[in-house]
């Protein structure tokens, strides 16, 4: 069970996480586990003020907005938030995520979330559609 971000709202429409949060997952036979550190700080969803009725920056689905920021934020250099177990030990991985695995795991944790069908299709073809430029703004 994924559990939500303790998070408190800052200026500019920003958040600050109160606590270590991390996520982890299973594929391809390992564990791997995505660590975000107190004081770490966001927009939410980057969705235009008028479609805020339909999706506001914040929700249930603050933990796989939380998780695609920070890949974004790093251009998918995790360094010291990325890790894989190995004989029962995390272990830091140098792995560089492509923006599209960044989209990907954003809809994959929507899904565990149990957020709405349409509501994660549209996050997501937003994202695959005007992401870029985000990505891209990180350099």
């Amino acid at each position: 069970m994924i559990t939500q971000p303790l998070i408190i709202p800052i200026k500019n429409d920003m958040y600050e996480l109160v606590d270590d949060w991390s996520y982890e997952w299973d594929k391809d036979g390992k564990i791997y586990r995505i660590c975000l550190y107190k004081g770490w700080t966001y927009d939410g969803a980057s969705v235009p003020k008028l479609l805020w009725p339909f999706m506001p920056p914040d929700g249930i689905y603050r933990p796989a907005i939380a998780l695609h920021d920070i890949l974004y934020e790093t251009k998918g250099k995790m360094g010291d938030h990325f890790f894989v177990q190995k004989n029962g030990s995390w272990v830091s991985s140098e792995y560089q995520w492509k923006r599209s695995e960044s989209d990907k795991i954003m809809f994959r944790v929507m899904r565990e979330l149990d957020v709405t069908r349409w509501r994660r299709r549209w996050a997501y073809r937003s994202v695959r559609v005007g992401g870029w430029w985000s990505w891209r703004s990180w350099e």
